[in-house]
This record gives C-alpha cells, structure tokens and sequence, in this order.
C-alpha cells in the first residue's frame, strides 16, 4: 500500500498493515511492533473514492482517496479491493477513470527501466571485452590483483 500527498509519494506499507473490514468501513493498521505508537485508522465506506490506476508493474491497482482527507491518497492492489467487497461489506465504488491527480510514478519506473539498461549494458561489455571468457569477466569485476604474486 502506498500513501501519498498532494501527488508526492510518501511511504510505502509492504506488508505491514492489516486491513480489517467492517459493516460501515474499513480499517488500517500497522502492525504493532513496526509502529508501536500508530494509532488505527478508521475510514467509513462513504467517505472512499476510488479510480483505477497503473501504479504497479505486475497487478492492477486502485487510488483511493478520502473525503474527510482530500491532500491524502492511497494506492492499492485492485486485489484487496475486491477482497474487501467479497468480505460482505459495502462495495467501494472504482472509477474506470484516471484520478484527478493523474498521479502514476513515470520517474519511479523510467529510472528502474534506465537503471537495467545499464546493468544489461555493462554485461554485454564486459562479455564482448573478455571474448566470452567468464574467468575473465569474474576476473575484471574482482578485486585488482596487480603487483601480487
């Protein structure tokens, strides 16, 4: 789950926040020991917007936003959404549409896609420099053995 304000990502909750589902809403948790001074959070069904996004690479997502906090907004998988509602409760209303915000992370995902390039890159290099010896290569990204014998 990713929280953010006014389109800046914030902070990232991985794995660590419970989501309970109640007749009138949902509620976020941390867990305990990773913020123990956390208090929950509860936020009525009726007080959630939500539209579809491309947040994540390998599964869909929603952003929600919140009445009561309009500058806060979470990004979800479409997945726990669906969880919520198979749960019995009220189903959160998604949007096909792109949120006002029109945030999605084209920095974020730019910089990894630029950053495997060069990896990749640098592979191919180091294969072609060392003619396809992987000694070789093992040799070149180890320490520099110069002067020993």
């Amino acid at each position: 789950m990713v929280l953010y304000a006014k389109g800046k990502p914030a902070r990232t909750y991985a794995g660590i926040l419970t989501i309970g589902v109640y007749s009138d809403g949902i509620g976020l948790k941390p867990i305990r020991w990773l913020a123990p001074f956390h208090r929950p959070i509860f936020v009525p069904f009726t007080d959630i917007e939500g539209w579809q996004q491309r947040w994540y690479w390998d599964a869909k997502s929603v952003e929600l936003s919140f009445v009561k906090a309009p500058s806060l907004r979470t990004i979800m998988p479409a997945s726990q959404i669906a969880w919520v509602s198979a749960q019995g409760a009220t189903d959160i209303d998604i949007s096909p549409e792109r949120p006002d915000t029109g945030n999605w992370p084209y920095a974020t995902q730019l910089i990894a896609i630029v950053a495997l390039l060069q990896v990749i890159t640098l592979c191919v290099f180091l294969y072609v420099k060392a003619d396809g010896d992987w000694a070789q290569i093992w040799s070149m990204l180890g320490p520099n053995n110069r002067g020993q014998h």
